[in-house]
């Protein structure tokens, strides 16, 4: 197995989280909008190919995280 390179993987993980920030777009020069819509900053497929590589890097780092997920019950 090769080592985890963490620069890469922590960059991997900041590009997902900003291609799927939501945001309030801009209104066109000269038009407002009244509309409350929220847009993720990233396309989506730029969104799928980054978590796809970020879901790869948690199965390395956490091999059960998508078994191991606490439950809500008793909440």
């Amino acid at each position: 197995m090769t080592t985890l390179d963490i620069d890469r993987a922590r960059g991997e993980l900041a590009r997902f989280l900003e291609l799927t920030e939501l945001y309030r777009p801009p209104d066109p020069p000269g038009v407002m909008v009244l509309n409350s819509s929220l847009s993720n900053r990233g396309s989506q497929s730029d969104i799928i190919a980054s978590a796809h590589v970020v879901e790869k890097t948690l199965d390395r780092v956490l091999p059960r995280w998508k078994t191991e997920v606490p439950s809500d019950e008793g909440r």
